[in-house]
């Protein structure tokens, strides 16, 4: 009878023993870890803006390339900054000059070339002055003429006058006051004419001593140059001429670094995503040439209740999965976690709803050959303290 009944109870043992084991297997396949996060891969993606506007002239690159660091990505039209850079070096050749110039002092040559500039000058001057005697001889016999021309016209406006009161009166005839009018119109338009030409020439005289003002400074100029050709460079040309020298000298260099501007270059290494310029079209200041992704670079995003916020920090490695392939696991580095939390409910937060609030965590990963983005990778959160 007892062996019965320790029989009947080691069965129901086993029993007990099965469901047990059934329960826990279907309890742990059927809870859900609600600290399991999952989130899309993404890569790291960087625009590629231009420095200065300008028309695009060249494009060398193309949607999916690999573009390595500092390589040209676009050209911009930099016509006129080569010309400025044109224009620094003549002004820099010239500095250099007059320095050897300041330590050597000037050649016979140079002084008898500035010699003879003087002496162009001066000759320019005289035909000036002559010019001007000239035109006041001209203006002198153009005065006689339309003062001439004002008497003629005074004498037949008179005569005109006195012939039309005549005819007023039916003394003169019709043929008489015709003739009166048509002798005063010639005479008023031969003064007017001469009016021009007496005003053309005291214009023309005034034009002649602007220009004659213009060579003497251009003489004086002359002359003191000659001067310092002559005795040499003091202490103070010295210095103004070594101080133009670096002037040049820098401002050579501002135009180079202003020309590297209009090649436009990746400043990281990274595959083109998108393009968003054509050549021809113009490129504004700060404006995206186009999209690189730098796929060394990936992170997830996720967004983790805030019960498990607390498991976290700035800079923590985590684990993470691909889910597609369980046996490719990654660390991931924490880079950002959002201060406020999303989908905050209207109405007055409650202990209860307190875990629908979700606080956005982004994580660094590190690279994997395998990985392209958007793979679904999951971080378990759980196992930390």
């Amino acid at each position: 009878m007892i062996k019965k009944i320790i029989a009947r109870l080691v069965v129901l043992g086993i029993i007990a023993a099965v469901i047990f084991g059934f329960y826990k297997y279907y309890k742990i396949k059927t809870t859900v870890n609600e600290s399991m996060y999952y989130g899309e891969l993404q890569w790291d993606t960087f625009d590629v803006v231009s420095p200065v506007p300008g028309m695009i002239t060249e494009i060398n690159i193309y949607e999916g390339e690999l573009v390595e660091a500092e390589s040209e990505v676009a050209m911009l039209d930099d016509s006129k900054m080569v010309l400025q850079r044109e224009q620094a070096r003549i002004s820099k050749d010239i500095a250099e000059q007059n320095i050897d110039k300041s330590v050597t002092g000037a050649s016979e040559e140079e002084i008898n070339i500035q010699n003879q500039t003087i002496k162009q000058l001066e000759s320019q001057k005289e035909a000036l002055e002559s010019n001007i005697d000239g035109a006041w001889n001209l203006y002198e016999k153009s005065k006689i003429v339309s003062d001439s021309l004002k008497s003629t016209y005074d004498f037949n406006t008179a005569n005109y006058d006195k012939i039309k009161a005549l005819y007023d009166e039916d003394i003169e005839t019709q043929v008489n006051l015709d003739n009166a009018v048509l002798a005063m119109t010639n005479s008023k338009n031969a003064y007017d004419s001469a009016l021009v030409d007496t005003t053309k020439v005291l214009n023309d005289i005034d034009t002649l001593k602007f220009q004659v003002e213009a060579v003497d400074a251009q003489i004086i100029a002359a002359k003191e140059r000659l001067a310092r050709l002559e005795k040499g460079y003091d202490d103070p040309d010295k210095n103004i001429t070594a101080l133009n020298d670096e002037l040049a000298d820098i401002g050579e260099k501002i135009v180079e670094r202003n020309l590297e501007d209009y090649h436009i270059v990746a400043k990281r290494s990274g595959t083109v995503e998108s393009i968003y310029y054509s050549i021809g079209e113009f490129l504004n200041t700060g404006s995206p040439i186009a999209t690189l992704y730098d796929s060394s670079k990936g992170y997830v995003t996720i967004y983790i209740s805030e019960k498990d916020l607390l498991k976290i920090d700035m800079g923590q490695e985590l684990k993470l999965t691909l889910v597609a392939d369980k046996s490719i696991a990654m660390k991931g580095i924490v880079r950002k976690i959002d201060n406020e939390a999303m989908f905050t409910p209207v109405n007055i937060v409650t202990e209860e709803n307190r875990e629908r609030l979700v606080f956005k965590v982004e994580i660094d990963i590190e690279k994997v050959d395998k990985l392209k983005a958007g793979m679904l990778i999951s971080v378990d959160l759980s196992e930390l303290e």
